[in-house]
């Protein structure tokens, strides 16, 4: 090709380019003038709303043109990366821009991918936020690090891996990574079969074993069969695909296929099984968590009488969001006679189920005051490797940080010093290995400093604290007042649910406030309660016999900019746990989740509102100690300067002690600067945070 071509091509690419930055300055000032006004201000009824969409509609995509012209010379590159900014821009709308939390994930992802693409550590910031590393691959599918990176991100989210081949489908490695898909979620690559798509074009032309039997599979048995989950003991055990493609007629014979398929070492499709045994075990557990009234046990766990150890097991293991207190604790009683019966100690099981989830029960355990019940079945020195496996080999790298979480909510749970010393010791072995990751090492830092919080100083290695000292933790002892208030005072906003316990729960509560001195207005579907002091307090709550209706009502009036909460309560079933969370503002200082193991919802919580505290019981919530908490809560706020929350939790003890069962609830409630999962994970994403900027 001649010179002058090359020169003409790259002047036509300089062209688009400049042309490019000008349609997105121009998509820009749409989004500016839709509130009538061109200041680079996209305006909210909520001023911290206002603030954030400014923010990334106007300077952070600004940052992102500006990076483009900084690190890259050639025309046709920066040419493609305006084209994807302007092709996100050109989709948001006045009934979309609204998603701020998406658009924000997005462009902050864009800007970390240009910034850091030709670091050593890149794939870290690819791995802090999968999905949108996947969504904005044209921005670095050229890298060396697009192919291993799509391999790791084929593990967690193989449909979005294969939504978005399209933007890859011409790079060297995509047979690859189609094919890495197949192995991990057979189910997600048929869904393209029969179709002309670029998949099914692409994977006609592999020779590959897995991918073979898959298309085999479905030219033999179509698109319904559950066979597919089946692949790996096709494959590696020789069982007749016949046989597998009926077993999902007998309930618990299927059961344990899909946990036999989970036990192999490196199981094919194992996110499908990972889903399936999620879907058969919760359907298991709510047969028995909707019998919770019966007083015959017998009758109560009718469903599971003939199941064994491994079954029970992963019932409780992939069911930790919804499994009642006493569900778990028959389950654990049947799970202790079964593994007798079937001369299994804690470790043998351990070993038979492949150690799937093990982190999960044991975090279940400490949670339910059966780690030590547990750890007994065996001899001590399985016990201390269980402890050991346990605390080894998180990772921070895939911003997955759940098992972590599961570690340091067990600290929360455990008074026994040995324990925590045995986690001492192996977590310090860990944080001090050479080749640990920067991500995993601040894992492991955070990790360390919670448990030493827990033992107390007197406990601790004062050499060790000393290299922790970068470490930083929120602060959640206590709030200032004024930090709730806006110029109406503090409000608060409690969801309640259409059932028996809705109905009870709403008539005690407002009964409560009633007493307590407040003033209570009535309208159709929501009640209005208000009090007065040095600052004013107001509650919005939908009435449970309008729970859509009031529910609805309460958030337009949210997104109208009319009530800004700060505090927000759920006052339902920990099946509804996630119609509140969805709800939460991003500026919540507190949240409150009265429901049954609301303390398990952390993770999803922290997402909609990062710096907000958190109220959770371990176990069962009661009406009787929410009331009495909410109660005391909003007297303070409505009369002192400071929420200190030793200072709330000395007085409801106070309060609560004498009361028999509500207080042995009470004792189950985790108050924010006790509850260390939640502090970890706000510590860990803001030292993320601020190594990413």
């Amino acid at each position: 090709m001649s010179q002058n071509t090359l020169w003409g091509q790259a002047e036509k690419f300089n062209i688009q380019r400049l042309a490019f930055h000008e349609r997105i300055d121009q998509q820009q000032k749409y989004l500016d003038i839709l509130d009538g006004t061109n200041d680079s201000i996209i305006t909210f009824k909520d001023s911290k709303l206002t603030e954030k969409a400014s923010h990334i509609y106007i300077q952070l995509v600004d940052s992102i043109q500006e990076i483009i012209e900084d690190k890259n010379t050639d025309g046709a590159i920066s040419y493609g990366y305006l084209l994807q900014v302007y092709n996100i821009l050109s989709k948001i709308s006045p009934n979309n821009y609204h998603f701020l939390d998406y658009y924000e994930r997005m462009f902050k992802n864009i800007y970390s991918i240009l910034k850091h693409k030709e670091d050593d550590d890149f794939q870290n910031y690819l791995l802090r936020d999968i999905v949108s590393s996947i969504n904005n691959i044209t921005f670095y599918k050229e890298n060396d690090e697009a192919e291993p990176f799509l391999l790791k991100a084929a593990l967690l989210y193989p449909s979005e891996v294969l939504k978005n081949l399209n933007l890859y489908s011409t790079e060297t490695y995509t047979l690859k990574i189609i094919e890495e898909v197949a192995r991990v979620s057979p189910m997600t690559v048929k869904k393209y079969f029969n179709s002309k798509n670029s998949v099914n074009a692409i994977i006609s032309e592999s020779q590959d074993s897995i991918v073979r039997i898959l298309i085999d599979l479905y030219n033999k048995y179509g698109n319904e069969s559950k066979v597919y989950y089946f692949i790996d003991l096709i494959y590696h055990n020789n069982i007749s695909s016949d046989l597998l493609n009926s077993v999902s007629q007998y309930p618990l014979t299927y059961l344990n296929a899909l946990i036999q398929a989970k036990q192999q070492n490196s199981t094919i499709g194992k996110y499908d099984i990972e889903q399936e045994l999620s879907i058969r075990a919760l359907e298991e557990v709510r047969k028995v968590n909707e019998l919770h009234d019966l007083t015959d046990t017998s009758k109560r766990f009718a469903n599971v009488k003939a199941m064994g150890a491994s079954e029970l097991y992963t019932l409780i293991v992939y069911s930790p969001e919804e499994i009642f207190t006493s569900t778990f604790n028959g389950l654990f009683e049947r799970l202790l006679i079964k593994m007798k019966s079937e001369g299994l100690n804690g470790y043998y099981l351990m070993e038979q189920v492949n150690f799937n989830k093990f982190r999960t029960f044991i975090k279940l355990c400490a949670g339910y005051n059966t780690l030590e019940t547990f750890l007994s079945t065996m001899p001590q020195e399985q016990a201390t490797e269980i402890l050991k496996k346990f605390v080894s080999e998180l990772n921070g790298d895939d911003g997955n940080i759940a098992e972590a979480v599961y570690v340091v909510d067990t600290f929360g749970s455990l008074e026994n010093l040995n324990y925590l010393k045995t986690f001492e010791i192996y977590l310090k072995e860990e944080f001090c290995l050479p080749q640990l990751s920067k991500d995993s090492r601040v894992l492991y830092g955070l990790l360390l400093k919670l448990l030493y919080q827990k033992m107390g100083n007197n406990q601790t290695d004062s050499n060790f604290v000393d290299l922790l000292e970068n470490y930083k933790l929120p602060a959640v002892d206590q709030i200032a007042i004024e930090s709730f208030a806006d110029s109406l005072g503090t409000t608060q906003l409690h969801f309640f649910f259409d059932d028996e316990d809705g109905l009870t729960s709403f008539s005690t509560f407002i009964g409560s406030f009633k007493n307590a001195g407040y003033q209570i207005q009535d309208s159709t579907y929501f009640v209005v309660i208000k009090g007065k002091g040095k600052q004013a307090t107001t509650i919005y709550a939908n009435k449970p016999l309008f729970e859509r209706e009031g529910q609805e009502k309460l958030v337009q009036k949210i997104q109208n900019g009319d009530i800004h909460p700060s505090i927000i309560v759920h006052r339902g079933h920990s099946y509804y746990a996630m119609n509140t969370i969805s709800q939460i503002p991003e500026y919540a200082k507190v949240v409150f989740l009265g429901s049954c193991g609301g303390y398990h919802n952390l993770s999803e919580v922290i997402k909609r509102a990062p710096n907000a505290q958190i109220i959770a019981s371990k176990q069962i919530g009661t009406y009787t100690v929410n009331n009495a908490l909410l109660v005391e809560m909003s007297k303070v706020l409505k009369d002192k300067n400071e929420l200190v929350w030793t200072n709330l939790w000395k007085d409801l003890d106070n309060k609560l002690k004498g009361s028999g069962k509500s207080y042995e609830r009470f004792l189950d409630y985790v108050p924010p600067h006790k509850n260390l999962g939640a502090i970890f994970i706000q510590a860990y994403n803001q030292m993320i945070k601020t190594e990413s900027n």
